[in-house]
């Protein structure tokens, strides 16, 4: 008997060990990136079609490998023109892209501190579409001011690194991942005209850091 006890003692301590090494980690991270958009609807507001963003990610650990996670990311890109002669401005645009991102992440721990992942989601988007002809004024009637809401999708492939040990309440990480988003076609109405069509459909990246606990 005397013997069983430190056989069933040492049992207990590799399977405690081996559930906590498995534990379940929360994350919170904010996240910087870009995205490729429409570039012909683009061209009012920017020479080229890319989307700077920033944001910030929550993941709810289901198990050791899901994750479900939120995201809120913002954006905005805008073009004033100027008279060559006396540098007056004499018209700005601005667009603003926000989402809203709930998606489903599996990863995997390859080795300590590094584990690849995948994740695909829907996407809530809410635009806001500026065009003002005399940006020296803010209560004039020539300005324009419109918002409009579309949905999509996003899927990446991404890489985590995990500092620290597994024992730790809290691990910093860092995060990188590539992939691709796209937004139902969507529409700001105009004085009666629809106009400027920016759903799209293009590359993304994000970078990220943050924790988990």
């Amino acid at each position: 008997m005397s013997r069983r006890i430190p056989v069933l003692l040492a049992a207990l301590g590799v399977l405690t060990g081996a559930a906590h090494a498995t534990e379940n980690e929360h994350e919170l991270a904010l996240d910087a990136g870009l995205v490729t958009m429409n570039e012909e609807a683009m061209r009012v507001f920017a020479p080229h079609s890319v989307m700077p963003l920033v944001g910030v990610r929550a993941g709810y650990a289901l198990d050791d490998r899901f994750s479900l996670v939120a995201g809120l990311h913002t954006g905005q890109r805008g073009l004033q023109i100027t008279d060559r002669a006396d540098s007056t401005e004499l018209f700005r645009t601005a667009y603003r892209a926000s989402t809203l991102t709930a998606a489903l992440k599996v990863d995997e721990d390859v080795v300590d501190g590094f584990a690849p992942y995948v994740i695909a989601g829907v996407v809530g988007h809410l635009g806001l579409v500026r065009l003002d002809d005399d940006p020296t004024r803010r209560d004039h009637p020539g300005q324009l001011r419109r918002s409009a809401l579309s949905v999509g999708a996003t899927a990446a492939a991404g890489a985590q690194f995990r500092f620290g040990t597994v024992d730790l309440k809290v691990r910093p990480t860092l995060s990188f991942e590539l992939g691709w988003q796209g937004v139902l076609n969507h529409r700001y109405d105009g004085g009666g005209d629809d106009m400027l069509p920016l759903g799209y459909s293009g590359v993304s990246f994000k970078g990220s850091a943050g924790v988990l606990f």
